[in-house]
């Protein structure tokens, strides 16, 4: 939920939560992105990771392919694994 925030504050403009706990992730993300305004964030969540890194590579800012993208991503999970062998 921090780095969420954080990049949010940084001006990030839409986060995607994967995983088993994403559902419970994204809910929290948008009552603190309510209270604090930030209507023009958009949030997404799937607790498959294929299905999260299909809309991460594809389809998040719009699948604009000069829209930076970020991936927060634990050191041991296969997304990070796939993501790393997509981009490589």
């Amino acid at each position: 939920m921090s780095i969420a925030l954080q990049a949010v504050r940084l001006g990030c403009k839409e986060v995607c939560c994967a995983g088993q706990f994403s559902d419970a992730l994204e809910d929290a993300l948008d009552a603190v992105l309510e209270l604090d305004d930030n209507l023009d964030v958009v949030t997404s969540s799937s607790s498959e990771e294929g299905e999260a890194l299909e809309y991460f590579l594809f389809g998040a800012g719009g699948g604009d392919p000069d829209m930076d993208l970020v991936a927060v991503v634990e050191n041991d999970s296969s997304l990070r694994h796939a993501l790393v062998s997509l981009i490589s």
